[in-house]
């Protein structure tokens, strides 16, 4: 087989509690066939699933309910609008959690798929989009995860800690400066120990090595990753190969890679292609595949990670909803993507191979090829903010 057997989600409607939205019923973790994205129409998250292609709103909030948490009505003389963008998950030991940038509400949002409802974990920032997250043994045994966030609006990059057993829990205390002066922000990860940000204004990959007492930058340790990178959108580490994937808005728009771990910074152009707005990476690195998801033309790309030169086959229509707008996406790191045209003809052949005693090869089950998913919508008013 190949893919892991996967468990269907049920996602929960949505209930008022104590003037709150709460997921109604406990969600003991994510099925590893869900991949999260948060939508800047609902403002929702939406829950996608790879292996039916159907979708889903585990989670959907209004300004009221921000405003209730402790967030403004107003920011610089007008009413706030939500703009939910970059994603992360937790993977807890009870309960997964989910910590989101929310661009217009200034905040950093954190939900855990329990019954304890929605958190702020910081507000009154600018225009925070970009997030990630450091789970690691040391930043735990420190005191708990550490959570970044680039705000756009001010140039920074913050973190804070996430302490409480609470829900998706608090930051630990004020959110602390990572770095300053970091002007057109184009994508924010963390892996082994180091920050990488995309650097939209000399259209760079920088890195700095952490300190994983207190999540801040060792000085002077800032180092170029990767060069010539246009018009960054994202950046996202396939942890098990240690390569950074780079989305690149430049047309035509391209995903790159690079070995972040080289002396090398020239970036390796894997796949130009149509998307008009790419948005985010997601992994599914048990099978050596990923997904990119795109805003503009509300479509996911699913590929083979390993193909130098990825071709592309279209898959159902999966959604005619045109009230979505992707902003960013996440998933447990177990995620298995079903590419149906493909892996049911796998299926097929395992199956009748075992029914006469004999078992396929790894390389005859698999089948390396790319699988394009598209949801119809129709074309929506172009919006001000991108």
């Amino acid at each position: 087989m190949i893919y892991v057997t996967m468990l269907l989600l049920t996602l929960t409607l949505l209930t008022r509690v104590n003037g709150q939205q709460t997921v109604a019923d406990i969600i003991e973790g994510f099925a590893t066939n869900v991949m999260l994205m948060t939508d800047a129409v609902g403002p929702a998250i939406r829950g996608f699933n790879v292996r039916t292609y159907a979708s889903s709103t585990p989670f959907s909030y209004t300004l009221e309910n921000v405003i209730e948490l402790g967030v403004s009505r107003m920011f610089e003389g007008c009413n706030r609008t939500l703009r939910p963008h970059g994603i992360v998950l937790y993977e807890g030991e009870y309960a997964d959690s989910i910590y989101w940038a929310d661009a217009g509400a200034g905040a950093i949002l954190g939900l855990r798929f329990d019954s304890s409802g929605l958190h702020i974990l910081a507000h009154g920032l600018n225009r925070p989009e970009h997030v990630a997250i450091d789970t690691s043994e040391e930043s735990r045994l420190a005191g708990g995860a550490l959570l970044y966030w680039g705000d756009s609006g001010a140039n920074k990059i913050q973190r804070c800690r996430i302490v409480g057993q609470s829900g998706a829990g608090t930051c630990e205390s004020t959110p602390t400066d990572v770095l300053v002066n970091v002007p057109l922000l184009g994508g924010l990860a963390w892996h082994s120990g180091r920050l990488y940000w995309a650097d939209g204004l000399t259209s760079r990959v920088l890195s700095a090595a952490l300190n994983p007492l207190t999540g801040l930058v060792f000085s002077p340790s800032v180092v170029e990753v990767a060069s010539a990178v246009a018009i960054p959108m994202a950046i996202a580490f396939a942890a098990g190969s240690g390569d950074l994937y780079v989305l690149d808005q430049e047309r035509p728009t391209s995903l790159g890679r690079v070995l972040a771990d080289s002396n090398e910074t020239g970036v390796e152009r894997l796949l130009h292609y149509g998307l008009s707005r790419p948005r985010a990476v997601v992994f599914a690195e048990g099978q050596g595949r990923m997904l990119l998801v795109d805003s503009g033309t509300r479509s996911i790309l699913a590929l083979e990670m390993g193909e130098a030169e990825p071709t592309t086959h279209t898959l159902p229509h999966i959604r005619e909803d045109a009230d979505f707008e992707p902003r960013g996406a996440t998933a447990r790191s177990d995620l298995a993507i079903y590419l149906q045209a493909l892996d049911f003809v796998a299926e097929e052949q395992t199956s009748s191979a075992d029914a006469s005693g004999r078992r396929l090869g790894t390389s005859q089950a698999l089948v390396t090829t790319t699988a394009l998913v598209a949801w119809s919508a129709r074309r929506c008013v172009a919006r001000a903010h991108i």
